[in-house]
């Protein structure tokens, strides 16, 4: 399993990121939708059970799964690279 496919597994069964996810709208730009993605990530993703488990199934460790679900749609923040770089900057706050 790829680290996309844990995110992807991640966002449709973990049903608060789901419900987070399904309130942006992918294809509008708003300027403070990274602010609002990392922000829901931090506190509502990171050090929960259902990313764990994502993480360890798929043999990747927790931050590439969360770089990988920060480039999918429609949590992308931007290019594919920066969602990885946003991952780092998470995890080392």
């Amino acid at each position: 399993m790829s680290a996309k496919r844990a995110a992807t597994a991640l966002l449709e069964l973990d049903t608060n990121l789901a419900s987070f996810a399904s309130t942006l709208d992918a294809w509008r730009y708003d300027p403070m939708k990274q602010t609002k993605v990392t922000d829901f990530v931090r506190e509502s993703v990171m050090g929960t059970w259902t990313l764990t488990l994502a993480s360890r199934s798929s043999g990747f460790s927790e931050e590439q799964v969360v770089g990988a679900l920060l480039e999918l749609e429609p949590l992308r923040c931007g290019t594919q690279g920066h969602g990885r770089a946003l991952a780092s900057q998470l995890f080392r706050s």
